[in-house]
């Protein structure tokens, strides 16, 4: 059964980066307004930063899938539109509705 609240091409694909771990930078969901993008972000998310899920899944209870769940995982950037708007504004503007983690998340035992 698949981690994500559907089963399209789409999911079979994010599955499989995650089982291979050849991540991409970045990713944009992108699609319909109700088809479940910005679920499958933070399900994607939490299963390539969960250390104990298996076979691509999340464990969703780990610290940094509990942090990723409460959008307060520094590794993670969510961007979105402002309520009641239909486009970004202007990044100089500083008006645009995103969060920008305050430094990396640091390994427990330290840098190597």
């Amino acid at each position: 059964m698949s981690v994500y609240d559907f089963h399209t091409p789409a999911a079979s694909e994010l599955t499989h980066i995650v089982q291979t771990q050849k991540i991409p930078n970045a990713f944009i969901f992108a699609g319909n307004p109700g088809i479940g993008k910005e679920r499958a972000a933070y399900n994607f998310a939490q299963a390539v930063n969960c250390r104990v899920g298996t076979q691509g899944k999340p464990c969703l209870s780990c610290p940094s899938c509990r942090k990723i769940e409460a959008h307060m995982h520094p590794d993670m950037l969510h961007i979105g539109l402002p309520e009641k708007k239909k486009k970004y504004p202007s990044p100089k503007s500083g008006k645009w509705n995103g969060s920008s983690p305050k430094g990396p998340m640091r390994p427990s035992g330290g840098w190597c």
